[in-house]
């Protein structure tokens, strides 16, 4: 199991609404004392919960977390950093067991929700494959399935191709713009079904933001005036950094 890095706003948490310590010399003399076991026990909480959310939050706009439950405690992680950023407890307000079972029915429902998704995605996938025509008609219009994100960071790129590399069949280019740094993703459908497509670029859109418009033309002039970072199979390439 990776272990990730436990920020001090988190370890202070900790101290306060897991362990219970009230007064700031209290909080600080505890985690003092137990950091090793907070670390441990966070990163205990994290592999065994469940993760719930995957994406960008409040002010978080340019970081993207995880966000995971294990029983009625939330902890919120930074995917770039690798770290815990804070944990709370799911409190309404009534008793522990209530608080329990609003949240195993919010699970309940997400899990059904899940299930109900990969039903519709299914048939859309066999519906494609049998109508073959529908399927030329793809290849004669490839513009239609090509799609440009942009990144602020290499790392947003990197984050989003670990999670969409091994999955996705058809070629991407990165390009950088060398006067701020921003990062242009390409992506052409070849090999994917329509709705596996569709699945990657809802991923990628939690980490970039996608660029409507002429996707050839703007291809084009990324390939004259910005730098290539790599030229084919980027989100393979990148997946591994």
């Amino acid at each position: 199991m990776e272990q990730l890095s436990i920020t001090n706003h988190a370890m202070e948490r900790y101290a306060k609404r897991i362990a219970n310590r009230e007064t700031t010399i209290d909080v600080n003399t505890y985690v003092q004392l137990n950091k090793d076991k907070i670390t441990e026990d966070i990163n205990t909480m994290i592999h065994f919960g469940n993760r719930i959310y995957t994406g960008r939050v409040g002010q978080r706009e340019e970081r993207p977390v995880n966000v995971y439950l294990s029983g009625t405690w939330v902890i919120l992680t930074d995917i770039l950093d690798k770290t815990v950023i804070t944990v709370y407890k799911v409190n309404l307000g009534l008793d522990e067991e209530f608080n329990k079972t609003f949240i195993n029915g919010i699970l309940k429902r997400m899990e059904e929700h899940k299930a109900e998704l990969a039903e519709a995605q299914k048939q859309t996938e066999e519906a494609a494959t049998a109508n073959g025509p529908q399927g030329k008609e793809e290849s004669k219009n490839p513009a239609q399935f090509t799609r440009i994100y942009q990144f602020s960071s290499l790392d947003l790129v990197c984050e989003a191709a670990r999670q969409t590399g091994a999955v996705f069949k058809g070629n991407s280019v990165l390009y950088k713009n060398p006067e701020n740094g921003v990062f242009y993703l390409i992506l052409k459908k070849e090999n994917d079904s329509e709705s596996s497509f569709n699945r990657v670029c809802n991923t990628l859109s939690e980490y970039g933001t996608r660029l409507k418009g002429d996707a050839a033309a703007s291809g084009a002039y990324y390939a004259e005036h910005y730098d290539v970072i790599v030229k084919k199979d980027a989100l393979k390439v990148l997946q591994n950094l």
